[in-house]
């Protein structure tokens, strides 16, 4: 029976005609094939099957026309159909209008058991949508929206990003979706009108782009991301729908500023140097920009993106012990944590050749301030390292940021072998043997380039600090000169027992202790056999804890899986 119908409607594969009932144009040849599907053998009654068949005919299902898709409504209505063909096809249909609210109520309040969600969604806007071009129901869209919220986000900004940043357990969870959940029911969800404009005067912002013609747009507001509103875009055609955040442009400079930078990018030292006159002068370059959403991208991707040739990232792994129990990107998080954040101005270099820029730009950098939002990150505590951060002004929607650092220092090697052993490490007696001319000449014959002395200096000490994964390192011998009174089962976090084995090694390091970096012979000089062609070598004598020497190994190039490491002759 399925297959007469099909057969049916390929009588007329061409012809165009209509079937006037009660003064409403119906397309016959659909008419006629539902009457073959009730005559014959069986019940008479229409099959789940057969309505199905039907749908597909009619333009595959994906592009019906007004009046197929009333048609297919009065076979619905007028013809008999099995109770399962009846249902199936009342949820491929578009909504009348006559059941928005039910579908409300059973899809978020029944379905997703959404008993506490705000629903501000005005019918007639309902309508609007439903009035244009659309295969998904209502329903189907609804449902859309709330999967988009709970399994289709994109971005940082999104629900289950926004989640995971506050939530502690999140990344310890199989499944998030009851999390996400818990924090979508305590929201108020919003449908934005088709012909919304910024004008309008609406209690949500708009997103950068609306476009009602292929989407519908939602809007979920969450008390505890109250900085942040979240847009669900389901499609009017194909079973397709996403989510992502932005910032509110309501709310004044101060509070965005303190938002991306303390709750979603989650920096809790970072001072920043932003004022509100220049983020106004660069506001008017393009209308509807998101100036949240350019620092937050600046913070929470611009730091953390190693695609430069000279990223932060490359500087931070030239200066630690690579810990494998710690993620790099945590390691820059530290660091930047400790500096402060300037907004680049428009006149940057004027300033900058005037004496009087709080972050001068050296002349081999310019920006496209048109079309780019920059930021300069400085650490003054920590390292010589700046940092350019840039992300777009047009669109940005959090997803695109990149940044570039630079050495940029007015003390001389030794005044940095000075700061970095006092200050920095709080080393004060250890005595550096770090010599600027075998530096250069090594960098000059073996590489790399790019490896500063400072940076050499730090991860040798960090190395002796922290390398507890070397069986004859400084760690494991303090650890073993130690056992009586530093016990690591009185420990909970393995952490904290490194931390007080770190404790121990910076005394001995502060008493009568020296740290060398080896001049290249032409020969082998490490008992291992490892080369000064090869890595950067350096030793280190502590009398009071052994009278031999710690030999420290740096490989010279990043790519070396081989990582830092000491150990005693």
């Amino acid at each position: 029976m399925v297959q007469f119908c099909a057969n049916h409607l390929e009588q007329y594969p061409t012809m165009t005609y209509y079937k006037i009932i009660g003064g409403v144009r119906y397309d016959r040849r659909l008419l006629e094939a539902a009457d073959a599907c009730t005559k014959g053998r069986g019940e008479f009654r229409i099959s789940l099957e057969e309505i199905q068949s039907l749908y597909q005919q009619t333009a595959d299902g994906l592009a019906m026309t007004p009046v197929e898709t009333e048609t297919l409504r009065y076979i619905g209505q007028h013809y008999p159909l099995t109770d399962k063909a009846k249902t199936w096809l009342a949820e491929q249909l578009p909504s009348t209008g006559d059941d928005i609210e039910n579908v409300i109520q059973q899809v978020l309040r029944s379905e997703y058991e959404l008993a506490n969600m705000q629903i501000e969604i005005n019918k007639a806007v309902v309508q609007q949508y439903l009035a244009g071009s659309s295969t998904r129901t209502w329903k189907a869209v609804l449902r859309g929206a709330v999967e988009a919220f709970l399994h289709t986000s994109q971005g940082q900004l999104s629900l289950t990003a926004c989640v995971a940043r506050r939530d502690g357990m999140y990344d310890l969870m199989s499944d998030p979706t009851d999390l996400v959940k818990s924090y979508l029911d305590r929201g108020t969800l919003f449908l934005i009108p088709p012909d919304a404009t910024l004008e309008s005067p609406l209690p949500y912002d708009l997103p950068h782009v609306l476009d009602a013609t292929y989407f519908w747009t939602f809007v979920l507001q969450i008390p505890d991301f109250e900085m942040v509103e979240f847009f669900a875009f389901v499609h009017r055609e194909q079973n397709f729908q996403y989510s992502r955040g932005n910032f509110s442009r309501k709310a004044d400079l101060e509070r965005t500023i303190n938002a991306a930078v303390r709750q979603f990018a989650r920096f809790d030292r970072l001072k920043w140097n932003i004022p509100a006159e220049e983020v106004e002068r660069q506001m008017a370059i393009i209308p509807d920009q998101n100036f949240g959403n350019a620092l937050f991208a600046a913070l929470a991707i611009g730091i953390y993106n190693q695609e430069s040739s000279s990223s932060f990232g490359d500087f931070i792994r030239q200066e630690i012990w690579p810990d494998p129990a710690i993620d790099i990107q945590e390691e820059m998080h530290i660091y930047a944590d400790r500096g402060v954040l300037h907004l680049i101005p428009l006149d940057y270099r004027a300033q900058t050749e005037a004496g009087t820029a709080a972050f001068p730009v050296p002349e081999q950098y310019s920006f496209w301030t048109d079309g780019e939002w920059v930021f300069g990150l400085e650490m003054p505590k920590k390292t010589e390292v700046r940092l350019f951060l840039t992300t777009q002004r047009d669109g940005n929607d959090g997803e695109t940021a990149w940044n570039d650092g630079f050495i940029d220092t007015p003390l001389s090697i030794a005044e940095q072998i000075q700061k970095i052993v006092a200050e920095e490490f709080r080393l004060e007696g250890l005595q550096v043997n770090f010599q600027e001319t075998e530096y250069v000449a090594q960098r000059q014959q073996f590489g790399p380039e790019w490896r500063t002395l400072s940076s050499i200096l730090r991860q040798a000490l960090n190395t002796l600090l922290h390398d507890y994964l070397s069986p004859n390192g400084m760690f494991n011998a303090v650890a073993g000169g130690h056992e009586a009174d530093v016990d690591p089962t009185y420990f909970d976090d393995p952490k904290e027992y490194r931390a007080a084995i770190q404790h121990l090694i910076e005394n001995y390091l502060r008493t009568d202790a020296v740290l060398d970096l080896l001049p290249y012979t032409g020969e082998n000089v490490f008992p291992q056999g490892e080369t000064v062609a090869e890595n950067w070598l350096a030793r280190a004598v502590a009398e009071t804890l052994a009278d031999h020497w710690f030999w420290i190994v740096l490989p010279r190039w990043l790519e070396e899986p081989q990582r830092p490491y000491n150990y005693i002759d």
